[in-house]
């Protein structure tokens, strides 16, 4: 038995993380490399980039099933999914470029415009005047998604690691650190400060995608994102695999909990273990009220995620 980390260079601690459990060293595979490299059955691979079918039934992958990974990360997908179930700003998706560059020139405010597939930051833009800039973004393979602009005050984010129906367990809550073009991913930081109303937003919001996504078979570790506007929460975006705050979040785990992203995720897909944490929602426990502010020091994420994204 062997483990393997491919993906972003900058999180590999995560499969150092695994293999303290396991006892086994970690190899870093270039991301370039990994569809020529041959597996055994035994052979673990952690990735941050999605999985292919024969990645996944070539060796115990840590990832979502491929084809559930493919689905949930169409943002498109994930939008109509939860239309009317979560809060959300007005969308409108498009296939057209011509016909979304000529609604937008008809617009007096601005407008959030992605593509919905890619990592948010890097598929995204705020629009405001200028047509010509979604071209930035648009790809002829994929769907254009143009969404009301909210002044958010800032961004959170957290994860969700998916056991069953039965078993869905949120991890601390992050703070993103957002560039001045207000998509770009820069960092984030813990603790962050909510108040009782957001955190019920919070509970609520992760509850049904976390139900959802149970429902449909998904089981592993999920990224979920959210803006925050006054004391509104508002749904921004799935992400189907590790983030670049998954080491950062799993730093603060061990503090609180003695456990981590990556250890949890394997006991989940390869264990069957459902480890019992104090005071994580989960529904059988009704998804309690969660302050995660109990830890005295703060920690950087931007020790663990900038470098390379």
């Amino acid at each position: 038995m062997n483990l393997y980390f491919s993906g972003y260079e900058s999180l590999k601690g995560l499969g150092d993380i695994l293999g303290e459990y396991l006892n086994l060293e970690c190899e870093f595979i270039e991301p370039s490399k990994l569809n020529s490299f041959r597996f055994t059955k035994d052979d673990i691979l952690y990735s941050t980039y999605n999985p292919n079918d024969n990645l996944y039934r070539d060796s115990k992958m840590i990832a979502i099933e491929p084809t559930l990974q493919q689905k949930w990360s169409e943002k498109a997908y994930q939008y109509e999914s939860f239309n009317g179930l979560l809060p959300m700003p007005a969308y409108k998706i498009y296939n057209d470029l011509v016909e979304c560059k000529k609604d937008l020139a008809k617009c007096k405010y601005k407008k959030y415009v992605c593509s919905s597939i890619g990592a948010g930051g890097v598929s995204s833009i705020i629009y405001n005047g200028d047509v010509d800039r979604i071209n930035k973004v648009y790809d002829k393979n994929n769907l254009l998604i143009v969404k009301e602009y909210i002044p958010k005050e800032f961004d959170i984010s957290t994860h969700l690691l998916i056991g069953d129906e039965n078993y869905i367990v949120m991890t601390p809550i992050v703070k993103q650190s957002i560039g001045e073009d207000q998509v770009t991913f820069e960092g984030g930081t813990y603790p962050v400060e909510l108040n009782d109303k957001q955190l019920i937003q919070v509970n609520y919001i992760c509850n049904i995608i976390g139900r959802e996504l149970a429902k449909d078979g998904v089981r592993g570790c999920v990224g979920v994102d959210m803006m925050v506007y006054k004391d509104v929460l508002f749904f921004t975006e799935l992400n189907l695999r590790p983030m670049l705050t998954s080491l950062g979040v799993s730093k603060v785990m061990e503090k609180m909990w003695g456990t981590n992203i990556p250890v949890m995720t394997y006991q989940i897909l390869y264990e069957n273990k459902k480890p019992q944490i104090k005071n994580i929602g989960t529904y059988d426990k009704g998804w309690e009220l969660i302050k995660y502010n109990d830890i005295n020091d703060s920690i950087d994420f931007k020790e663990y995620s900038l470098g390379d994204n």
